[in-house]
């Protein structure tokens, strides 16, 4: 017995954004992490969730250990 695999509807595409709209991502991310530096960073679980997404999510995802007492 075999199964068929549907294929998607769309294919999914890299994002691709104007030199703008890298320059406008690139402001945003310097203020939320002069934000996150002026202020405790892991003061609630949506805080650690934000931090994680700033400094590790990327084009290359990394690998950390958060210890959380």
């Amino acid at each position: 017995m075999t199964r068929h695999l549907r294929k998607p509807a769309i294919d999914p595409q890299p994002l691709r954004f104007s030199a703008q709209e890298q320059a406008v991502v690139y402001e945003a991310r310097q203020i939320l992490l002069r934000h996150l530096d002026q202020n405790p960073v892991l003061s609630s679980w949506q805080a650690v969730l934000d931090y994680c997404a700033l400094t590790i999510r990327g084009e290359v995802e990394r690998f950390h250990v958060l210890y959380l007492d």
